[in-house]
C-alpha cells in the first residue's frame, strides 16, 4: 500500500469530523423536547390576564368586571355572548301608604336627584303619592334618592295649567344639570287636542336636555280610566312614542308594558279624577323596575 500523503491525510480528517457533527445533529433533532403550544402551561390566571388586557385595549370603556368576564368565557372557548348574566337585583314593590304625609325615605339629602314632573294625578309630592313610595323603595333598597316635584292640575305637553304652564315649565324648575332622572307622567288634560301632543311633547325634551343633560329621562304615557280605546287615547300615546322615540328617551306606554291602573285606582268624588291608594301603588309599581335598572347598582350573587 502506498503511504498516505499529507492532503489525503487531511481530507480523511475533515470527512470524519463532518460525519460525527451530522450524527450528532440528526441525533439533537430526533431527542430534543416537543416544543411548547401556545397556552399550554399558562395558568388559567395568566391567559384570564392576557385576554383582559386584550379587551381593554379593543375596548378602552368596558369595565374591568366586563372584560374578565368576557376573558373567562373566551379562556373556555365558549363565546363571550353566553357567558353567564350578573345576578339582576330582585324587583322592588311600592308599599301601600299608612299616612298622609310623605314618609320618611322619600327624599334622602345627598341622594340621587330625581325629577318628577305631572298633572293632577301627581299631588305635587305634597302627599305619600306615587313618586314617594318610589323613592322609598329605592332608597331602602340602597338607592337613596332626592327627590323634587313639579305637578299641575290642567298641565301636559301641550295643555296649559290655570295659570298658563305646561310639562315644559314644569321641568324646567325641578331639572338640574345635576338631575339623575326625570319622569314625566301623562297627561289626560291633552286628550281634548291630540294633534298637538307631539310638538309638545318634543318641547318638553328639549327643555329637559337643555337644563339636564346628562339625565335620563322616562315617559309613562297617560293611563286609561276605563276609555282604554278611546280614539283620543290611543292618539296621544302613539304621539308620544313617536316624540320618545325620536328623541332617544325610555316611554312607557300602560298599554305595550300590560299595565293599565285598575278599576280600583282612580276616584272623581271631589268632582276631578284623582288616583285613590291602589292606584298610587300600582303607578308606583309601573315606574320602579326602569327606575331600579337606571338608579340600583345590581349586587353580585
Amino acid at each position: 500500500m502506498l503511504p498516505l500523503t499529507r492532503v489525503r491525510r487531511v481530507q480523511i480528517a475533515a470527512t470524519g469530523a463532518l460525519t460525527v457533527l451530522a450524527l450528532a445533529l440528526v441525533g439533537w433533532l430526533l431527542l430534543r423536547p416537543p416544543a411548547p403550544v401556545a397556552g399550554a402551561g399558562s395558568s388559567p390566571s395568566a391567559t384570564a390576564a392576557g385576554l383582559t388586557t386584550s379587551l381593554e385595549q379593543a375596548a378602552p370603556g368596558a369595565s374591568a368586571t366586563d372584560a374578565s368576564s368576557s376573558a373567562s368565557s373566551a379562556s373556555s372557548g365558549a363565546p363571550a355572548s353566553l357567558a353567564p348574566a350578573p345576578t339582576a337585583t330582585a324587583p322592588l314593590t311600592a308599599t301601600p301608604p299608612t299616612s298622609t304625609t310623605a314618609g320618611p325615605d322619600a327624599s334622602v339629602a345627598g341622594g340621587a336627584p330625581v325629577a318628577f314632573v305631572g298633572d293632577g294625578l301627581d299631588p305635587a309630592g305634597t302627599a305619600n303619592d306615587w313618586s314617594a313610595l318610589a323613592a322609598t323603595a329605592l332608597t331602602r333598597a340602597g338607592s337613596p334618592v332626592a327627590r323634587s316635584v313639579a305637578a299641575a292640575d290642567g298641565a301636559g305637553w301641550a295643555a296649559r295649567a290655570a295659570d298658563g304652564r305646561t310639562f315644559a315649565d314644569l321641568a324646567d324648575r325641578v331639572t338640574s344639570d345635576q338631575t339623575r332622572v326625570v319622569v314625566l307622567l301623562g297627561s289626560r288634560n291633552d286628550l281634548t287636542d291630540p294633534s298637538a301632543v307631539g310638538a309638545g311633547a318634543q318641547q318638553v325634551l328639549r327643555v329637559v336636555k337643555a337644563k339636564a343633560p346628562q339625565a335620563q329621562v322616562v315617559v309613562v304615557g297617560p293611563p286609561a280610566l276605563g276609555d282604554a280605546d278611546s280614539a283620543a287615547l290611543v292618539a296621544t300615546r302613539r304621539a308620544l312614542n313617536a316624540a320618545t322615540a325620536e328623541a332617544g328617551v325610555i316611554y312607557l306606554d300602560p298599554a305595550a308594558t300590560g299595565s293599565e291602573l285598575s278599576s280600583g285606582a282612580t276616584t272623581t268624588a271631589d268632582g276631578s279624577v284623582r288616583l285613590t291608594s291602589t292606584g298610587q301603588v300600582e303607578l308606583a309599581d309601573q315606574v320602579l323596575p326602569v327606575l331600579q335598572r337606571l338608579l340600583v347598582v345590581p349586587t353580585g350573587g
